[in-house]
């Protein structure tokens, strides 16, 4: 594993955990948020879904 990977890690990890991509940006150091989001934060499928099961939410009665 090369330094630079661990960047990647991080940035998918602390993301995973609920940070916002700005706040990632900000631990990363970097100048672009759009960097961030589209190259370093790697999204898992189980916190795919469980953003639509929480949008699902959104849009139904609580009887």
């Amino acid at each position: 594993m090369r330094f630079h990977d661990l960047r990647h890690s991080t940035a998918s990890i602390l993301f995973d955990k609920g940070w916002d991509i700005g706040e990632v940006r900000e631990w990363l150091r970097q100048a672009d948020i759009d960097t961030t989001a589209n190259i370093y934060t790697h999204v898992r499928q189980s916190r795919t879904i469980a953003l639509g099961e929480n949008l699902d939410k959104t849009f139904t009665l609580n009887k």
